[in-house]
């Protein structure tokens, strides 16, 4: 097995450049994550060749490193490089991985694997795992080199010396990490690991501020279970109903999170009841947490903004469900929140965050992982599919308002131009025109760097058809002409600004944990760095990459003439028999029809064949039986598309026979009631 690293170090000026490089290639791969790989990058910038072509970058955790920090794979046209950072001599160690070597790429749920003739490589919650599927590629089509082979090096001050991959020192790595970003305005994010439990801290002053996560939050509800996970949650936190601290606990779309601030000591003992609650549910309370969860559900301010995106794209499924009524609350008994409780809140799903050290004594006594627990649990939401429609179109959305959402990577680039067409849509629709007040601007991470940005302005219903003109004569000057140096100067003086708060110093620790426990980070912060060495022209191209996933939502009435109307249909029609609307006691207006056949139902409401709206059976996630008088009964079917119908044996002549071949279609554990 040749080795190819027993030469002199390349000139430290070329080194620079390549690290210069890599550092852009990384940025624009990873976003503000890759400062967290600058010692890696330089471990790598110091082995290539002048003329070595990077073809891809990952970076994640090999399974077996554990107590590592994350390690950075590059894979060139000669080799495939792979850093194993923090030794307890104080050694960098680089894996050098020929071609000829790797035998197969591939990807397995969150998990990148890279199979050789001497071992596999499995680096959990890879990002991006298309570097996985280009090493694939790549070797398969044979368009690189012979590679060298397999060897370790160890990154010293004078180069590379050649040791055997079973060498000790990696056995042996320390159980606390430390990412270190250079200058003084950067903070050390360190890692370790309580009771099982990873935990990620920056020094702050101030009293001690923890934050209990689990990766489990509304994505991962099945639509009959909605609420379930804020059920687990309101029991959890029944010991701290009267504390005289600051606590609270909550669920959002990705994660689940217990909060607490104050003296070290209260703070430890409140993560370790925290952790014995959740081990021991209190059912005992379990009705009234109903009552006070619907109570809470009456007043929720989520608004059409917090959920009509990701419906649009994920219909009532993973992140579409944001906006869907809690069913869990009506329906879920004592069985289902503890099973709920055991599969998703342990000490395998769960990080802690600190506002500083871990405190003396801490404990956190969570559950183990059930047996049939697996690290990729999320992968199944991960990758659900968008739902199938044409973008860029246009839907109806509130009266009052237009909503503009795109689905995008998440880099430097695409981030100052989303905050540049926010920033013009303000001047434009507020400040030239005084058609509306303010803009509300969002950014929802789905997986890995994919994120849903939304922007929505409010203005009065009479002035809607021209506040959706101005909004689109915005997009469409950005799209055909691009942003401004000037534009571009004013984000990088923004992130600059942005940079010295509070909140943006803290995020580090809060980033990297996320980022362990679900795969991407939620604080998604900027680097100004980055977006310093940006050009317009990069910016201007990474948001017309993005506007073809653009929908826009309208007032009824309203017309965006460049776009056609969002498919909300459900697809072609189903193979059945036909019905009509019956001629006494029909709740459906005439014209209605509906084909009934053993895949689905298909259902036109009046005349117009727009309405037409088509459910199949086995895309069905819920139904929902409601009594509306003495043998009479509408069942509602809900499509994880998005798509419903409504069927009511009353309202077709001849179609009594139907409402028996739902039900039986339909799985029972899907079928459900609610009060009153």
């Amino acid at each position: 097995m040749a080795d190819a690293d027993q030469r002199d170090l390349q000139d430290p000026s070329d080194a620079a450049r390549r690290f210069s490089e890599l550092r852009d290639r990384a940025t624009s791969t990873f976003g503000d994550v890759a400062r967290l790989m600058r010692g890696d990058l330089k471990l790598i910038a110091r082995l290539l060749d002048s003329q070595e072509r990077v073809l891809a970058l990952a970076y994640g955790r090999l399974q077996g490193r554990g107590r590592m920090a994350g390690q950075l794979l590059t894979a060139t046209d000669r080799r495939v490089l792979l850093t194993q950072r923090r030794t307890p001599l104080g050694r960098d160690w680089v894996t050098e991985i020929g071609w000829d070597a790797i035998r197969s790429a591939s990807v397995h749920g969150p998990a990148g694997v890279l199979t050789t003739v001497d071992d596999t490589w499995v680096m959990d919650k890879a990002m991006p795992l298309s570097a996985f599927t280009t090493i694939e590629r790549v070797r398969g089509d044979g368009s690189t080199g012979a590679g060298a082979g397999l060897v370790v090096t160890a990154a010293t001050p004078h180069g590379p010396a050649a040791t055997p991959l079973d060498d000790g020192p990696l056995a042996r790595s320390p159980i606390t990490d430390r990412t270190v970003e250079d200058g003084p305005d950067d903070e050390v994010v360190h890692r370790t690991v309580i009771d099982g439990v990873p935990v990620h801290w920056c020094e702050r002053p101030g009293r001690l501020e923890a934050d209990l996560l689990f990766g489990v939050g509304m994505r991962d509800e099945p639509f009959v279970r909605t609420g379930i996970t804020h059920l687990v949650e309101h029991l959890a936190m029944q010991p701290f109903t009267r504390v005289p601290y600051a606590c609270n606990a909550s669920v959002h779309p990705r994660l689940t999170s217990f909060e607490v601030a104050s003296s070290p000591d209260v703070v430890v003992r409140h993560l370790e009841q925290v952790c014995r609650s959740l081990a021991a549910l209190d059912l005992g309370v379990l009705e009234r947490e109903r009552a006070v969860l619907l109570a809470e559900e009456s007043g929720s301010n989520i608004g059409v903004f917090g959920w009509l995106p990701p419906t649009i794209r994920f219909g009532s499924q993973g992140l579409g469900l944001l906006g869907n009524v809690q069913i869990a609350p009506h329906l879920a008994t004592a069985e289902d929140v503890e099973a709920w409780g055991r599969r998703w809140f342990h000490r395998g799903n769960a990080v802690l965050v600190l506002s500083g050290p871990p405190p003396a004594g801490l404990r956190l006594p969570l559950p183990d992982a059930p047996g049939d627990w697996v690290p990729d649990a999320h992968a199944t939401v991960e990758n659900l599919p968008v739902v199938a429609t044409p973008t860029p179109s246009v839907t109806e959305g509130p009266p009052d308002s237009i909503l503009l959402t795109v689905a995008a990577g998440w880099t430097p680039a695409f981030a100052a131009g989303w905050s540049v067409l926010v920033d013009r849509l303000l001047r434009r629709l507020r400040h030239d025109l005084g058609l509306i007040y303010e803009l509300v601007s969002s950014i929802e991470p789905v997986a890995g760097e994919r994120v849903l940005a939304t922007v929505a302005a409010e203005g009065p219903e009479a002035q809607a058809q021209r506040l959706a003109d101005e909004a689109w004569r915005v997009v469409t000057e950005l799209r055909d002409h691009g942003v401004t140096d000037a534009e571009l100067d004013h984000q990088r003086a923004i992130l600059r600004e942005e940079r010295h708060h509070p909140e943006v110093l803290a995020a580090g620790a809060t980033d990297q944990a996320i980022r362990e426990l679900v795969g991407s980070a939620l604080s998604l912060g900027r680097d100004p760095s980055a977006t310093d060495r940006l050009h317009r022209d990069d910016v201007s191209a990474a948001l017309r990459a993005a506007l073809p996933t653009l929908v826009v939502a309208v007032p009824s009435g309203v017309a965006v003439p460049d776009l056609p109307r969002l498919d909300q249909s459900g697809g072609a029609l189903v193979d059945g028999t036909t019905y009509d609307r019956a001629r006494l006691g029909s709740a459906m207006p005439r014209g209605s029809r509906l084909i009934a056949g053993p895949d689905g139902l298909s259902v036109r409401t009046g005349h117009d064949d727009d309405t037409w709206a088509t459910v199949r059976y086995p895309g069905v996630v819920g139904l929902k039986l409601e009594q509306v008088g003495p043998g009479d009964e509408m069942l509602l079917l809900m499509a994880g598309s998005g798509v419903s119908v409504v069927f009511r044996a009353k309202d077709w002549r001849g179609a009594a026979e139907v409402e028996a071949a739902i039900r039986r279609a339909v799985p029972a554990h899907l079928h459900y009631r609610l009060p009153g």
